[in-house]
């Protein structure tokens, strides 16, 4: 038998001799590797032990750097609270759910489409990589050049980085070591998605909503002409992705918002916990 090491995961794999070049599957990454002959085995182990020397070395400087203050089992989601009455609970693909009031809808991607070739029109390069995208009600079926017409409006935006990256779900944390530039990073996905022109940003405070620790911040911004929008941010930290859930509307008129936007926080379900 030829023992050696994947080269993804570094699990001890072993096969025949008469599989010497043959493709064989890694039992726990699931990678595809060459079996190696016998003869680059040693330069394989001192290869793979140099490198695990270097991963191991770097992930203690890196924990003792941005360690979470306190560490927990997986997490498992709360069961939501009751649905109102006319009230739709969304599921958003990759995260969980959400109820929304019968006032507004999700956008279809009918609709998106049409927003984007509209902005492109324009001049305007706008993404439409949002998970999900709450608009009022009746939108999907009457598209309007103007962005104001999309307000009030809930966003979820997924940055992906890698395992570990991030903290986890109910991991408590120092918002100093945070490893990503919260209102920067929002910043980008306002300008680029919905074009909006960032006038304040908030100081981010830490907080805890449905037994999950996330990072609230309020921005204030303008669609090209529009009257003052606030938009508060959640962000929800999940080991190797961070939920951006953003709900917006007219700085003015906020308050009438106010208990539906309290209800659709409140029924904010991650079900997709990572790590």
């Amino acid at each position: 038998m030829i023992e050696y090491l994947c080269p993804e995961c570094s699990e001890p794999m072993s096969s025949p001799v008469s599989l010497v070049d043959q493709v064989e599957t890694c039992p726990k990454c699931g990678i595809e590797t060459t079996v190696p002959r016998p003869s680059s085995l040693l330069r394989r182990c001192f290869n793979y032990s140099l490198t695990l020397i270097i991963i191991i070395a770097a992930l203690v400087f890196y924990s003792e750097k941005t360690a979470p203050v306190k560490h927990s089992r997986k997490f498992r989601p709360p069961p939501p609270p009751g649905l109102k009455t006319s009230w739709e609970r969304v599921v958003v693909a990759n995260v969980g759910t959400l109820d929304i009031p019968p006032t507004m809808e999700v956008r279809t991607k009918a609709c998106q489409e049409q927003i984007m070739a509209r902005a492109q029109f324009r001049g305007q390069i706008p993404r439409g990589d949002f998970d999900i995208f709450i608009q009022p009600q009746g939108m999907n079926n009457s598209v309007i050049d103007n962005n104001t017409n999309y307000i009030p409006s809930i966003v979820i935006h997924t940055r992906y980085i890698s395992s570990g990256h991030f903290y986890r779900l109910t991991d408590q944390f120092d918002l100093n070591k945070i490893p990503i530039k919260l209102p920067t990073t929002l910043d980008l996905i306002l300008n680029n998605q919905l074009n909006a022109e960032i006038e304040g940003n908030s100081k981010p405070v830490l907080i805890k909503l449905n037994g999950m620790y996330c990072v609230q911040f309020t921005q204030e911004c303008r669609y090209f002409d529009s009257a003052p929008v606030i938009i508060n941010t959640y962000v929800f930290q999940n080991y190797d992705r961070a939920y951006f859930l953003s709900i917006g509307a007219f700085k003015k008129g906020f308050a009438i918002w106010e208990d539906s936007f309290k209800s659709i926080l409140n029924s904010f379900r991650i079900t997709n916990v990572r790590g």
